[in-house]
């Protein structure tokens, strides 16, 4: 796999052909995303994380079946002078057996060390490197910082030519402790359902009936106005804590149709 720097694609060598992975998908993301010292800071110190500043890295994960690419294109340093040290860089996730982007990643070494079985990174900016094993320890937990939170963001567009109001949310979600018991009354930390002009704020309350998890869209926050739109979008948010495994099986929206 490699990144074309002129087309912000990302292509897959197979046994056949060779193919933009990314088209249709994350292409113009990518493309915004990677216009600065990335594209113009060659050299054996330019393109190179490790010596460097700007440059991508990439490994195949065996055992979860995608490949993760991790994006460095930052200046070297801040408007006030400073190194910067954090800059623009992020890590995605490909499978490539479903043919999709699956999910950013909140970790970015500088690289990967694989040994077909096990991914080993350091941690980044240690001195000295403190190396860690991926897929080991907690759950949310990298480089034994605090626990991160995992979000989901959906769009919701059935029928994207007609105006709906959205009223509801169920979902079916299960969390277990490491030793295997469900904690039945535990779902999403937070919903927020939004447009590019309505947002009905971070919600935290939610009802269960029988197995299934039931959330009211409420109103626009601060008003009385409800959801409308062709589309909205929701983040669903999940806060890490005492290594509790999260299962999502569905997501399902109900809305009523605006007939004009």
């Amino acid at each position: 796999m490699f990144w074309d720097k002129k087309d912000g694609g990302m292509y897959l060598y197979s046994q056949t052909n060779l193919r933009d992975v990314t088209d249709g998908k994350l292409n113009s993301w990518l493309f915004k995303n990677t216009r600065g010292l990335i594209l113009t800071n060659d050299g054996p110190s330019g393109d190179n994380p490790l010596l460097g500043y700007g440059g991508i890295i990439a490994t195949y994960d065996n055992v979860n079946k995608e490949f993760l690419i991790t994006f460095f294109d930052r200046d070297p340093f801040s408007n006030a002078g400073n190194i910067n040290l954090i800059g623009d860089s992020y890590t995605v996730a490909y499978a490539d057996k479903m043919d999709a982007f699956i999910s950013f990643r909140s970790f970015k070494p500088n690289i990967y060390i694989n040994d077909q079985k096990n991914i080993f990174s350091p941690k980044p900016f240690s001195a000295p490197s403190e190396v860690y094993v991926h897929d080991r320890g907690e759950y949310g937990v990298f480089y034994d910082n605090t626990p991160t939170t995992s979000s989901i963001t959906t769009v919701v567009n059935k029928e994207p030519f007609i105006t709906k109001i959205f009223d509801n949310i169920r979902w079916f979600s299960e969390i277990f402790l490491p030793n295997g018991t469900e904690v039945s009354d535990e779902t999403f930390s937070s919903i927020e359902t939004f447009n590019t002009y309505q947002t009905t704020g971070v919600r935290t309350q939610f009802r269960r009936l029988m197995r299934e998890w039931k959330h009211a869209i409420q109103y626009q926050f601060g008003t009385k106005n409800r959801i409308r739109s062709h589309y909205v979008r929701q983040k669903f948010e999940f806060l890490n804590n005492n290594d509790k495994e999260f299962r999502l099986h569905y997501i399902m929206n109900l809305f009523r149709k605006i007939m004009k």
